[in-house]
């Protein structure tokens, strides 16, 4: 093929399926949850104050991250490994502020709990 012809390595990523609740999301957080298993690290208040959003944070998360592809797309000269780490910080920073707000209030905080 010539250069106007090719699709591009994109496509190669659009025509696979990937499914959340497949055998390769399984293969690839197994060894995760077992390293974090293992740690013996002793309780903390800030990380039982996130893990007690996380299922909040996983409601909203990916209306954030679609926002920051958005927004931090448009960072000209910006490498692409930083963009993927700085939307990732950002998503969840922003998904935790969103879930903060909505547990200090009577009416939305069964949504987030």
């Amino acid at each position: 093929r010539d250069a106007q012809e090719s699709r591009g390595l994109g496509d190669v990523y659009k025509r696979q399926v990937w499914y959340f609740a497949g055998i390769n999301v399984f293969m690839m957080t197994l060894p995760v949850f077992l390293v974090v298993q293992k740690l013996a690290s002793r309780p903390r208040a800030w990380l039982a104050r996130i893990a007690g959003a996380t299922f909040g944070i996983y409601l909203c998360h990916f209306v954030f991250v679609q926002a920051g592809y958005d927004l931090i797309g448009r960072i000209p000269g910006l490498p692409v490994p930083v963009r993927i780490v700085l939307n990732a910080c950002a998503a969840f920073a922003v998904s935790y502020g969103a879930v903060w707000l909505m547990q200090r209030s009577r009416i939305t905080r069964r949504l987030v709990e």
